[in-house]
């Protein structure tokens, strides 16, 4: 069972917990150091979202937007569920976990329970600490696309495996990974932040990979039909094929 003490977990996963702190604590005190609030009212010179599905922790600086609200955008790369804390400094610091009392609260203490949230898609989410209601709000992403699957052989049934994912264009990072819900044959891609483009690479048993790039205007759902073609096995040559060469 997963526990929903972050601390507690990575305590337990040493070694490689150990340089997960060793490095989260670096990375938080360059961005104490580096980050400058100045033009917002905090009590805090920086944030670091640290979060993931159990021992196995991302950590992500959260900027001050305005007077006591911090943000940072999460990439969820499966729908489960996920742990968040937000780390004012290193190990030893106090940090903002789930208060028990309210279903959306933040406690600050020295080692508070970890956030526990369940994600029903993959995509893009804006975490925010809400310092002065002491509370959090995650925000899915606006933007959605809709890809219908056609395959070039027509088979009776589509593959079980048809999936996509999809990353920032150019080599970006992953946004998530997407599968089909209900229809087979139709993938709903939701979470997307519009005016920015995606590569989608969609995927299924018996059928090469179909990639290609997509931009997104709006928040207005793009419907769009992909062709997946069916691998051809390799033919050996014949023994007759062989000696016509040498005809």
């Amino acid at each position: 069972m997963i526990s929903l003490h972050i601390q507690r977990i990575v305590r337990q996963a040493r070694p490689s917990g150990a340089r997960f702190l060793t490095a989260a604590t670096i990375l938080i005190a360059g961005i104490a150091a580096a980050t400058p609030v100045a033009a917002f009212t905090s009590a805090h010179a920086a944030l670091d979202l640290v979060w993931g599905p159990g021992a196995e922790c991302d950590h992500e600086p959260m900027a001050l937007l305005e007077d006591f609200l911090w943000s940072c955008d999460v990439a969820v790369p499966a729908a489960g569920r996920y742990y968040f804390q937000a780390w004012t400094g290193g190990l030893d610091d106090p940090k903002y976990g789930a208060d028990p009392s309210i279903p959306d609260g933040v406690l600050l203490a020295d080692d508070p329970a970890a956030i526990p949230y369940d994600f029903a898609a993959a995509g893009l989410h804006a975490f925010r600490i809400l310092e002065a209601e002491n509370r959090f709000e995650i925000i899915p992403a606006p933007g959605a696309m809709c890809a219908t699957v056609i395959f070039a052989d027509a088979p009776q049934n589509a593959p079980a495996d048809l999936a996509v994912r999809v990353h920032a264009h150019d080599g970006g990072a992953l946004v998530g990974g997407y599968v089909p819900v209900g229809t087979p044959d139709v993938i709903d891609i939701v979470n997307l932040w519009p005016g920015r483009s995606y590569d989608l690479t969609f995927s299924a048993s018996g059928y090469a990979d179909h990639i290609e790039t997509r931009a997104l205007p709006d928040a207005t759902t793009l419907a769009f039909t992909v062709t997946l073609e069916p691998l051809v096995p390799n033919e050996a040559p014949t023994w007759g094929a062989v000696k016509s060469l040498y005809r």
